[in-house]
């Protein structure tokens, strides 16, 4: 149909186009005489015909039929026809964005099309009112195979009394349009049931397979279906898309060229798709398989973040860095513009002292003079300090014996009982050292912030206690119990170190309190920090101290001295104490005593008790000098740090 110049441009079949070889055809005597002679030789069957279509598009419908068959062999003569030939020239095959189906074909297409198979049962009554045979049909059954050259295998049912394998001789074939089964004429004259079992072949589809033989010859070849070669991205007789997942690259029409896509181009969370017009290069087109994924690796936001930063392990280094560098900055603001404590201010200078710019002391804006706290430090007693780092499995604790500098103002019962309220507020809860723990393990700098943050509410938490929650009941002075002044809490502001200062409430009556700085003597004055690159060990000056230090030494020097040993402070590591406590040491000899030693004061390096946990702290000893002979504080501060280890 049609021609190479001028194609059908569309073929619409609802019927039957056929070019079948022709079959063997004999009557049912003549088939009944060639079973049980068997002498007669018959003719083979003929081969099918060529359907050769120009065309643009086709359109086969349900009951339509399109076959170029074999003919069918006679009964005991010779085998069947070949099959003939179909072929379909596409005249324009549209590819690309374009492309639109060339055929639509209802059913399925075969290069050899299965035979199936009526199985019919022929009864015999022999009843008074019959003489003859009466028939029963069933069916239709498939053919399975051949099993032997004279037998086929049929799929029967289990209530079948026939055998599944049927001889060649009992095949009767039929053609599609015959709606009548050729029967055979047997006769018997015994007083039982007869079965005979015989099965036929029949054709619904397009077909172009060899015709049958009906008795030991052979079977015709197959024909042949074809179609002009497809361009790429397109495959079979009717060029269609090749599936989803793989790609044709070269021009052909065989189902082997549509190769495989390379798995290793698509992303974990990707399906393949297809496009219009097949896909004829790689990478082969892909879809993510949920909308919260993107392209093009089929990330959520995060892994985006991720590998956009070069992959899990330079993301988790570049995220460490900047959590640590937030730390260190929060840190720092916390400690300058976030006071624990009211700000130091000094005393004024006493008159007619003047700053000595040859002393060897590194100068501070602690220099620059406030507003004098005279009367604060007038009515101050004694300053205790608490034990402990002020860690979740140390906090800070104060010991139940008074210190004799306040048996004087303190009732020992009550003072106990303030004790005991006090360590229960600074103790920290299982679950804030437990966090703590697992973020040390995750993000370091996130757990010191977050230890920071518990100290911090700690001191809010005991400066609320002693200011408000407590009626000071441990104080002899009606005044400070009224008006809650006679006790202060403050600390650090690397929150490691507190204290509880104590104060007279001006009803004493006592000439001998306060005590004046040489009474106080010798007085301790611990560092706070603990050695570590966040928390350096430290000697803070409050405006308390500053005043006492300056009824013996200026205030200038004082500062000095203090700016000094802070430097010289900030080189001690934890870990190397006998190492790093040297230069400390060799400063203060060379440097704060001879400075001192002309006010009459002198400063030692000093190891306090330490705690059961086997902490202790660090700091000045401040006593008066009585002679002219020099102590040697190297081997004492050695003897304390080498019994710190011991402890340890």
């Amino acid at each position: 149909m049609g021609s190479l110049e001028h194609p059908l441009s569309s073929l619409s079949i609802e019927g039957s186009v056929k070019a079948d070889g022709e079959s063997s055809r004999e009557s049912t005597r003549n088939n009944y005489y060639s079973m049980n002679n068997g002498s007669n030789v018959n003719p083979g069957g003929g081969s099918g015909g060529t359907i050769l279509l120009f065309l643009r598009s086709l359109a086969l419908g349900e009951a339509a039929v399109l076959s170029s068959i074999g003919g069918h062999g006679s009964l005991h003569g010779g085998g069947g026809g070949g099959g003939g030939r179909i072929h379909f020239h596409w005249s324009d095959i549209p590819t690309g964005d374009v492309y639109q189906p060339i055929a639509s074909v209802k059913g399925s297409i075969h290069s050899r099309l299965p035979c199936k198979a009526i199985l019919f049962f022929l009864f015999l009554f022999l009843r008074p009112e019959h003489k003859g045979l009466v028939w029963r049909y069933e069916g239709p059954f498939p053919v399975l195979g051949k099993v032997g050259k004279v037998s086929y295998q049929v799929e029967l049912p289990t209530k079948s009394i026939c055998s599944s394998f049927a001889n060649v001789k009992f095949l009767v074939f039929v053609d599609a349009d015959e709606h009548h089964l050729v029967t055979f004429q047997i006769s018997r004259h015994h007083d039982s049931v007869v079965s005979v079992c015989g099965i036929f072949c029949y054709q619904t589809t397009v077909g172009h397979g060899g015709g049958l033989a009906r008795d030991q010859s052979g079977m015709g070849e197959n024909g042949t279906v074809t179609g002009k070669a497809c361009p790429r991205g397109l495959y079979g007789i009717f060029c269609e898309e090749c599936p989803a997942g793989t790609y044709k690259n070269v021009t052909g029409s065989d189902r082997s060229l549509c190769r495989h896509c390379p798995y290793h181009e698509l992303p974990r969370r990707a399906i393949y798709i297809s496009v219009r017009g097949g896909i004829a290069e790689t990478p082969c087109p892909y879809k993510c398989i949920s909308d919260r994924y993107h392209m093009p690796h089929c990330y959520t936001a995060l892994e985006e973040l991720i590998y956009t930063f070069g992959g899990p392990w330079l993301f988790c280094l570049l995220l460490l860095g900047v959590l640590i560098l937030l730390a260190l900055v929060l840190s720092v603001a916390r400690m300058k513009f976030v006071g624990v404590d009211e700000s130091p201010g000094p005393a004024p200078t006493q008159h007619g002292s003047q700053i000595d710019h040859s002393f060897p002391f590194l100068e501070s804006l602690n220099e620059v003079l406030e507003t004098n706290r005279a009367e604060e430090s007038q009515s101050h007693v004694h300053r205790m300090y608490f034990m402990g780092p002020n860690t979740f499995s140390e906090p800070w604790h104060l010991p139940h014996t008074p210190p004799e500098q306040i048996k004087e103002i303190v009732y020992e019962g009550a003072f106990n009982g303030f004790v005991d309220e006090i360590n229960a507020i600074a103790a920290y809860q299982w679950w804030e050292g437990s966090m703590h723990s697992i973020l040390s393990i995750l993000a370091y700098p996130l757990a010191w912030s977050w230890q920071q943050w518990r100290r911090r509410k700690k001191l809010q938490q005991l400066r609320e206690f002693v200011r408000s929650g407590y009626d000071h009941a441990c104080l002899r002075s009606c005044r400070s119990r009224a008006l809650y002044e006679g006790l202060k809490v403050a600390a650090t502001s690397d929150l490691m170190l507190a204290h509880v200062d104590f104060f007279l409430g001006g009803d004493e009556k006592r000439t001998d309190l306060p005590f004046r700085l040489q009474q106080r003597f010798p007085m301790s004055l611990p560092f706070g920090g603990d050695g570590s690159y966040m928390a350096p060990f430290s000697l803070n000056s409050d405006n308390i101290l500053t005043s006492l230090m300056s009824q013996a030494i200026p205030p200038t020097t004082w500062y000095r001295l203090v700016a000094g040993l802070n430097a010289q402070l900030r080189l001690v590591r934890r870990g190397r104490l006998r190492v790093t406590f040297r230069p400390v040491l060799r400063w203060l000899e060379t440097h704060a005593s001879p400075a001192l030693r002309v006010h009459g004061v002198q400063v030692d390096l000093a190891w306090f008790q330490s705690t059961a946990c086997g902490y202790c702290q660090y700091g000045l000893l401040v006593y008066a000098v009585e002679d002219e002979t020099e102590s040697t504080p190297v081997d004492g501060v050695d003897g304390a740090i080498q019994n710190e280890h011991q402890s340890r």
